[in-house]
């Protein structure tokens, strides 16, 4: 679901710890991170992996099924969207 929606994963683990980066031209990943965080919906965090800035997410509870995932992606996309659209306000429209 999130490399439908632009984002990559950039780690290749067994483990429960995934590292993704948004789609180009996104605003930073600790923008990003901190709209998830303000909202509640998920709780992930930014961190520096491979020198680039990245959202790691830790999955380790055991009920943790498929559609918390999707709602912890659907919160990534959300929050970057918002982000974008506050960003196209605020820029001055030139005609």
């Amino acid at each position: 679901q999130a490399r439908m929606l632009g984002w990559s994963l950039i780690n290749d683990t067994s483990l429960g710890v995934v590292c993704l980066t948004p789609p180009a031209g996104s605003p930073p990943v600790r923008d990003i991170v901190n709209g998830v965080l303000r909202d509640g919906t998920a709780w992930l965090s930014a961190a520096k992996f491979a020198g680039r800035e990245v959202v790691r997410v830790c999955v380790t509870h055991g009920e943790t099924t498929s559609t918390d995932i999707s709602i912890a992606i659907d919160a990534l996309e959300d929050a970057r969207l918002a982000l974008i659209e506050q960003a196209a306000k605020r820029e001055p429209a030139f005609v």
